[in-house]
This record gives structure tokens, C-alpha cells and sequence, in this order.
């Protein structure tokens, strides 16, 4: 009895690992079949975000044979700005491509300009994008080197003046105001520029309606609170910008010089 229960198992089991043998040869064939079939070859590529004619080397090919992964690393390795990218597969025909940009905080002057973002990539701005107006980053032409466009930069200096950039940008005082340059050259002091160019009407009318700039010095330890420091003299000081030629944070106390 233990016999006979013994071999229906296995002619069970011997039955099923066929059926699944069969199975999977069927599926194997119909995918052979579908790849050699025009109707799973690309027939157009959707963009989002770039021209569509860029990717016009996807049509043609079948869209299984695409490796989503392979091909976004292969597509933003030609486009560094992009930050990612999303490809889609739309069967039986199309494929969707979509970006992030990357969004630039300053400009940084090496042996030519890169842009940098909050993650330190250095980049190019594409076309459409050109012509912003941002903070130059100077004084790391001698600290970074090789300098590709795609790559990030942990660079310690470089690093300093985006939390000083970020941290300005999201004072409720300080966003009112422009940080043109940031100098980096001098290892034992930073140096700022800032102007009231995007400061708001009421605050240019007093000036004819023209910009106002003044110099920061600071150190870098501690910035977040040393911009907070700055802000709290800024808004006390509204109606005497023009006077002032540089604000000095290096201290326990701040240094005020005026013209």
C-alpha cells in the first residue's frame, strides 16, 4: 500500500515537472517569436524634458531587449545636469523618458565655469537654462582638480559655501538679498559679497532704486548661526546699507565697518 501511494507521487510529481518543462519552453518560444516581430520594435520614443530626437536611436530596437537600468545610467552619463531619469515601457511599441534636473546653486570658477548643486556635482547648464543669475564660488582653482562635468566634488570649501548659500536662501531676511560672490582663496577667512539686488522695492527705492553691496568676512565654523547673526544686523540696518563696507563675523562680537 505504502508502494502503490509511493508511486502515484512520483508520477504525480514527474507530470507536473513536465507540464512546467512545457511551459516554460512555450513561453521561451513566444518570446523568441515576439522579438523577431515588428510589432514590440519601438516605433516611437516619448520625451519628456529633452528633444525627442536625441533618443532617436531607441526606435528600431525591440522593446525587450532594453534594459531600463543600463540605458538611464548610459543616458545620464551624457547628461550630467539631469540629477535622474525614468524610463517607462509602453507596450507594445513606445517607450517614455522623463527628467529631474538638477538645480544650481552657484557657479563655480575653476578653469572654466561649472555650475555646483546641494549634492556638490559639478555640471553644465543645458542650453535653455543658461544665463541665470547665481553666486560665483572663486578660490578652489587650487584645490580641484580634473574637474569632469557629472561628477561630485567632496570638497570641504566647496561644501562650506553651499551651507552658506542654502542657509541664506532659507532666512526669511537674507532671501532678500543677493550673495554675488563667495571667496574662497583665503584659508583663514570667507569672504562674501552681497548686494540688495533682490532685495525688495521698498528697500531699493531708498537707495534711487540701485544696488547696494557689502562685504561679510567670516570663518568657517559655525555658519548657520553666524548667517542668522547677519540677518539680525541686516534687518536692524535697512536704512543704512550704503554705509556699510563690510560686516565682520570672525569675532565674538561683530565688527561693523563703515565707508
Amino acid at each position: 500500500m505504502k508502494k502503490r501511494k509511493h508511486n502515484i507521487f512520483l508520477f504525480r510529481l514527474g507530470l507536473i515537472l513536465v507540464v512546467i518543462a512545457l511551459l516554460y519552453s512555450l513561453f521561451a518560444y513566444l518570446i523568441k517569436l515576439s522579438k523577431a516581430h515588428d510589432y514590440f520594435k519601438i516605433k516611437k520614443v516619448i520625451v519628456r524634458g529633452e528633444e525627442e530626437g536625441l533618443f532617436s536611436y531607441l526606435e528600431g530596437q525591440n522593446i525587450f531587449d532594453i534594459d531600463l537600468k543600463k540605458e538611464s545610467e548610459y543616458i545620464l552619463n551624457l547628461y550630467p545636469s539631469y540629477k535622474k531619469i525614468r524610463m517607462i515601457k509602453m507596450y507594445p511599441d513606445r517607450l517614455y523618458i522623463s527628467f529631474i534636473e538638477r538645480e544650481p546653486l552657484a557657479y563655480v570658477k575653476l578653469y572654466r565655469n561649472f555650475c555646483v548643486d546641494s549634492d556638490l556635482v559639478l555640471f553644465d547648464l543645458p542650453p535653455k537654462r543658461r544665463g541665470l543669475e547665481l553666486p560665483l564660488i572663486e578660490g578652489l582653482e587650487t584645490k580641484i582638480f580634473g574637474v569632469e562635468a557629472g561628477k561630485r566634488y567632496n570638497n570641504q570649501e566647496l561644501a562650506l559655501a553651499i551651507s552658506m548659500i542654502q542657509a541664506a536662501s532659507g532666512n526669511r531676511v537674507l532671501k532678500e538679498y543677493f550673495i554675488e560672490k563667495i571667496d574662497l582663496s583665503d584659508a583663514y577667512v570667507v569672504r562674501c559679497l552681497f548686494s540688495s539686488g533682490n532685495a525688495s522695492p521698498r528697500a531699493t527705492y531708498r537707495y534711487n532704486k540701485r544696488s547696494v553691496t557689502f562685504e561679510i568676512k567670516l570663518s568657517s565654523e559655525d555658519v548657520v548661526r553666524k548667517i542668522k547673526i547677519l540677518a539680525g544686523i541686516l534687518a536692524r540696518m535697512e536704512n543704512d546699507l550704503g554705509a556699510i563696507e563690510y560686516i565682520d563675523l570672525r569675532f565674538k562680537e561683530p565688527v561693523i565697518k563703515f565707508k
